[in-house]
């Protein structure tokens, strides 16, 4: 047997449908998900949807007081009879009027009799043509009558929409664009990467579903504010070559639109720190490497920048000052095709030196000084 909806609705079997909608109206707002913050209140909610979707129509609540065994037909209210008969009968003369007011009024049996042949609606006025008892149409309609619902009711605001966009009231908007600096390195721009972004949205707050207040009171989750952030972290690929002030384009990561409309782009604008010591040409970097005197006489290894990030490159001994060292492959990378690095060498003088620095070039400079001598 289903369920009593003319209990779950704390209605009678013979209430109006203007009863049955003021019930379904303050049953709603008591059980609404967003108001009643008890875990049952969910259930509630979807019941007495379920009931007024039933009683509310004609139909289905003839069929469903069937299914429970009540059998009466539906009488009109007391004001209806009133109303129907006063506009199916014709207005009267004075004459009329004051026949009737002078009839006696004492007949009780007469009053009873009047009673006894008062109008009746039949039940099979009501009944539509189609509706079969014991027919496999009203088996069909019963069936799917008592489905169980499995969509979530919607929230007040939800509904709110959904009626103000099927009336046409608001029209579909566009979301903002959203612009984000993303710093890349030389070496990631000229070989290409992929980067993370995190992008911060706003959202309407689930708890409030947009108010702002749960029952009468600031919400504790948006604070009032009707939204609440939500961070989004999204992968971008970083095409080779790209340069400095460039933009890149990811659909539909701006702002949300509103009414339907479609959400804005998010429009990534590329920069890329300079380091003074590579200019590029072309396909190939250039760079100078300042060593000292010692390192440039007795040769050493040293710490190079490329695009690519540091590598070591070797000083041989006696390196003259102007000497271009090659760095196979640490270029620019387009169209499949990789520069090189060029290396120019300068030898950097000391600015000061310390006594026992002074005595050592004194004493190589006797040494050089000797050999001078000794060869002439």
């Amino acid at each position: 047997m289903p369920q009593n909806y003319y209990r779950l609705l704390g209605i009678e079997v013979t209430a109006t449908h203007d009863e049955i909608k003021a019930a379904y109206r303050r049953l709603a707002r008591q059980f609404h998900p967003d108001i009643n913050p008890s875990p049952d209140a969910e259930r509630r909610f979807k019941e007495i949807g379920e009931a007024y979707g039933v009683l509310s129509d004609r139909q289905k609540r003839m069929a469903y007081d069937l299914s429970i065994g009540i059998l009466q037909s539906r009488q009109p209210s007391q004001k209806e009879q009133t109303q129907s008969a006063s506009k199916k009968e014709p207005p009267r003369s004075p004459s009329e009027q004051g026949q009737t007011k002078s009839k006696p009024s004492t007949n009780h049996s007469a009053k009873s009799k009047t009673k006894r042949e008062a109008p009746k609606s039949s039940p099979q006025k009501e009944a539509p043509s189609f509706f079969d008892v014991q027919g496999t149409k009203f088996k069909e309609m019963f069936d799917g009558l008592f489905r169980q619902e499995e969509a979530p009711a919607q929230s007040k605001s939800q509904h709110e929409n959904t009626a103000h966009k099927s009336s046409g009231g608001e029209k579909p908007v566009r979301g903002d664009d959203i612009t984000v600096e993303l710093t890349v390195t030389r070496s990631e721009a000229g070989a290409g990467t992929v980067k993370s972004v995190s992008i911060e949205h706003q959202e309407t707050c689930k708890r409030c579903s947009g108010y702002g207040k749960v029952n009468s009171l600031v919400c504790t989750v948006c604070q009032g504010a009707k939204k609440t952030a939500l961070v989004r972290k999204i992968d971008v690929r970083i095409p080779q070559g790209i340069k400095d002030g460039s933009k890149i384009r990811v659909a539909k990561e701006g702002i949300k639109g509103s009414a339907g409309g479609d959400d804005g782009d998010l429009f990534l604008l590329i920069r890329i720190p300079e380091d003074h010591r590579l200019t590029i040409e072309g396909l190939n970097v250039l760079c100078e490497l300042p060593i000292s005197v010692l390192d440039a006489v007795l040769g050493a290894e040293m710490e190079v920048p490329t695009l690519h990030g540091s590598v070591k490159m070797t000083i041989p001994p006696l390196t003259s000052s102007g000497k271009v060292f090659k760095l196979k492959g640490q270029g620019v990378t387009a169209h499949g095709t990789t520069g090189d690095q060029l290396v120019t060498v300068q030898i950097v003088m000391p600015q000061k030196l310390s006594p026992q620095e002074k005595e050592l070039y004194q004493t190589l400079a006797k040494l050089q000084k000797g050999q001078s001598t000794q060869s002439s």
